[in-house]
């Protein structure tokens, strides 16, 4: 970011891309500088990581403290993340910014049990992630 600006940068927020996939993806498009997409209905994104896959977990199969602990080490730093994405003047993505709500609470037991029925949540990885933005507005994400 400290090189190429927050102008080249798009932060995309899973559940706003699938609560408002039409307007998610047209900003996307934008941001890409891409020819807009023909007057389709936009695809049915699935709400969930549904694909099985060896060593898969469910935040309803982790112990409570752990769950916990986890949230609070994470906490200042998506309270950052929160307020610098909702800073105006920082200009994320030329003005195409997508929404960024909050991360649904990782402990909350209702959301996490229906979570585990719609085999929707994994582990939160233990230390946040390295990312790198190329100067072709891809971003790869070093865990």
């Amino acid at each position: 970011v400290k090189e190429w600006g927050h102008e080249t940068l798009m932060v995309v927020n899973y559940q706003t891309l699938v609560q408002n996939t039409s307007d998610t993806l047209q900003r996307m498009q934008r941001f890409l500088n891409l020819p807009p997409a023909a007057k389709f209905p936009p695809p049915k994104l699935p709400a969930s990581n549904e694909r099985p896959f060896e060593g898969k977990r469910h935040l309803a199969d982790i112990d409570p403290q752990i769950c916990v602990g986890l949230r609070e080490a994470w906490r200042e730093q998506n309270e950052r993340l929160y307020q610098i994405l909702a800073d105006p003047s920082r200009n994320f993505a030329g003005g195409l910014q997508p929404p960024f709500p909050p991360f649904p609470d990782p402990c909350d037991v209702t959301s996490a049990s229906t979570r585990r029925r719609d085999n929707a949540t994994q582990v939160a990885p233990a230390r946040p992630p390295k990312v790198t933005a190329l100067k072709s507005r891809i971003v790869s994400v070093k865990r």
